[in-house]
């Protein structure tokens, strides 16, 4: 209750500091269309900037409310992956320089003239600006380098990842996980060093996780950081194709082995379920822990595996595990495996899944052969 009463404060207030900054910007701008001696162009542009400013803090903070209360709905759309991290990079390049710093961008791999892929371009810009923004602050003096690769995956999918080093002054080892949370600062105090709310990293890593993808960080003190994210992304131009499945696991009496795919990412959610198709599995899929836990109460037959992703609307993996376990125990049904789906950005994820009942944990974004070990170890595969 509490959690759900700051998000709606936060929502709140967030709109209705939306609406007189929304004034102000506009009538700077009428202001700016008149005559005006060099120094009252020079106030107006402060005022400008510090009024866009806020409006940033202000909208990252709505952003933040609507993900914490699962709200948040992403875009699918076409889009050129490699135009929009050039222009995302390009765009930070003068502020870069104006600090001495060598912005540069490099893809590596054979990239395409245009590679269009279907998503939210707005958030993954949102992403990459945070990242470079968050370098550009913490970086004195030497460079910031964006790199950019790619690799397919399965069923007309590929996965992007994203590099952002700094020559900065780097992260303590033991504040390493602090910096994902929420309005948490490294340097606190009224003399800390660098300004902000402390919020555009956590709001990175939340976006990141709920496109379905995961960010992890690399940081030595004196030397610099190294931000890298993954993120899926299905091909625009998809061509629909069929191929044989592998000699998968077969159960007594010459049934096909069953899985339950519990994602509420599209993307990830048909990766994975191709993967185990192409590994010999009948599969069904579920976007929300509560039609999961349907399909497993009226599902017969029952299933050989479940891969349950944590973080999801509705009802996320955790308590979706702890229903199903109640309910197998209830009806004396078997302890079915399940594996988590996690991000695993966070501490103590591990443990979280074991409590809650599953059995053992697939880092996103799924890969055949990692599948085909982590489901080896419960089935025969």
């Amino acid at each position: 209750m509490a959690n759900r009463a700051k998000s709606e404060f936060l929502a709140t207030m967030s709109h209705e500091l939306r609406t007189p900054l929304n004034g102000v910007l506009g009538m700077i701008e009428l202001v700016t269309d008149e005559a005006l001696s060099a120094r009252q162009k020079d106030y107006l542009q402060t005022a400008r900037q510090s009024t866009e400013d806020l409006l940033t803090v202000i909208n990252d903070i709505l952003d933040y409310s609507h993900i914490d209360r699962g709200t948040l709905e992403l875009d699918n759309r076409e889009f050129d992956l490699k135009e929009l991290i050039t222009n995302c990079t390009a765009s930070y390049r003068h502020v870069a320089e104006q600090q001495g710093l060598a912005l540069s961008t490099k893809f590596i791999g054979d990239w395409p003239d245009r590679l269009l892929v279907l998503g939210d371009s707005p958030r993954l810009r949102q992403i990459l600006a945070g990242l470079i923004d968050n370098a550009i602050k913490f970086t004195g003096d030497g460079f910031i380098k964006v790199q950019a690769s790619f690799f397919s995956l399965e069923d007309n999918c590929l996965v992007l990842n994203c590099t952002v080093s700094d020559s900065g002054c780097g992260i303590p080892v033991e504040r390493i996980h602090d910096i994902f949370n929420s309005f948490e600062q490294l340097d606190t105090g009224d003399s800390r060093s660098y300004g902000g709310t402390g919020m555009g990293l956590s709001l990175v890593q939340r976006l990141v996780e709920l496109m379905g993808g995961h960010v992890k960080v690399e940081t030595d003190i004196g030397k610099g950081s190294q931000f890298r994210f993954e993120l899926p992304f299905e091909l625009a131009n998809r061509v629909d194709h069929v191929e044989a499945a592998e000699q998968g696991p077969v159960k007594t009496g010459g049934e096909q082995a069953r899985a339950l795919v519990v994602e509420d990412n599209m993307v990830n959610q048909r990766v994975a379920t191709a993967l185990l198709r192409r590994l010999g599995f009948e599969t069904d899929a579920a976007a929300n822990g509560e039609e999961a836990l349907d399909l497993v109460r009226t599902n017969h037959s029952g299933y050989d595996v479940i891969l349950m992703d944590c973080q999801m609307p509705v009802m996320d993996g955790y308590e979706t595990t702890r229903c199903i376990r109640e309910w197998e125990k209830s009806n004396g049904q078997g302890g079915t495996p399940i594996i988590a789906l996690t991000a695993d950005a966070l501490p103590g994820t591990e443990t979280s899944c074991r409590e809650s009942g599953m059995n053992d944990y697939l880092a996103k974004p799924v890969r055949k052969e990692h599948l085909r070990t982590v489901l080896s170890r419960w089935i025969r595969v």
